[in-house]
């Protein structure tokens, strides 16, 4: 019997829609397997922690093949609004979508313990609802090109600035030394 879902921990209250992790173990790839995972609907919809622990190289490979197939025929990114992260102990990386170790390396910015909303909670919730809506319609490619552009010029000022840093550090160690004698 094909189980999806042998051991599925789902940290989300499907009543607020907090978006916290859910944690989904796949123990087998076939294509009934991986058309439960998408019609489970929480692809894109909320952050994902896919474990394919049980897997070994060559299926934990085609799992992820499926996955990203999935994604740009239904033109989800595996990012935005809410990551996908694969877990497994077998796989490196890849290019397209993040792939962990373990559990605990999955950053915590999701982890959090369900609980009632203040008002003001409630209506930043329900904008950030409204938002990763907006983002899942919209064009992926557009939205990863024009963060590619946005990021990189953020690297060339990040690198500039180190390198004057280190010059300015050079100039006070040497403006600042007290053992060296003016030849001058």
């Amino acid at each position: 019997m094909d189980q999806l879902l042998s051991h599925s921990t789902i940290w989300y209250n499907y009543f607020m829609k907090i978006p916290v992790f859910e944690v989904i173990e796949l123990e087998e790839v076939t294509q009934e397997s991986v058309k439960k995972l998408i019609a489970s609907g929480r692809i894109g919809k909320a952050p994902l922690n896919i474990v394919l622990n049980t897997l070994d190289l060559e299926m934990a490979r085609k799992a992820v093949e499926q996955l990203l197939d999935y994604l740009i025929s239904e033109k989800i990114s595996a990012k935005f609004p809410y990551p996908i992260y694969i877990i497994s102990e077998v796989l490196e990386e890849h290019p397209e979508i993040e792939i962990m170790k373990t559990i605990e390396d999955v950053p915590s910015h999701f982890k959090r313990r369900v609980k009632r909303l203040t008002n003001k909670e409630q209506l930043f919730l329900n904008k950030s609802n409204s938002i990763s809506e907006k983002l899942i319609k919209s064009q992926i490619g557009d939205i990863n090109s024009e963060l590619f552009k946005y990021f990189s010029k953020q690297r060339e000022l990040f690198d500039l600035t180190k390198e004057l840093h280190f010059y300015n550090q050079i100039f006070d160690e040497l403006t600042n030394n007290d053992d060296v004698e003016d030849y001058g």
